[in-house]
């Protein structure tokens, strides 16, 4: 399954409503596009996971590199993975903010060289309170 992987900064002035608002709206995009993925943020990093179709989500990547939104986009998996990750969903947004998991977080978006970041990844959603 063809998968990418990013990480940026928001910027201060992104609120808890634009994040639900992108959301909502990629939801409903991705589903056209057969597009999955899930949304992390613990301000001010953010980490997004994507897959499908390489030519859409490529579109979509360039798409989200235009987004003044954030910045510092960085890309950190970028090719095949063995699975589709989050089938369930178009697109799940996940805020983290018990410390605990904050932690760990700040360690996945921080370490770019992870061999298992996508095992991470999911491990992180799957102990999640918003899960």
């Amino acid at each position: 399954m063809y998968t990418l992987v990013y990480k940026s900064l928001l910027i201060p002035s992104t609120t808890i409503m634009h994040l639900d608002a992108i959301q909502i709206l990629s939801s409903l995009q991705n589903r056209k596009f057969r597009i999955r993925g899930c949304l992390y943020v613990s301000r001010p990093y953010v980490l997004q996971i994507l897959q499908g179709p390489q030519d859409d989500v490529d579109r979509l990547y360039q798409n989200i590199l235009l987004d003044r939104r954030h910045y510092s986009v960085t890309l950190m998996f970028l090719g095949e993975y063995k699975e589709r990750v989050f089938a369930q969903w178009s697109m799940k947004k996940i805020y983290i903010t018990e410390n605990k998991l904050r932690t760990r977080f700040v360690e996945l978006v921080k370490n770019n060289h992870n061999q298992d970041l996508i095992t991470d990844i999911v491990e992180l959603a799957l102990i999640s309170p918003d899960w």
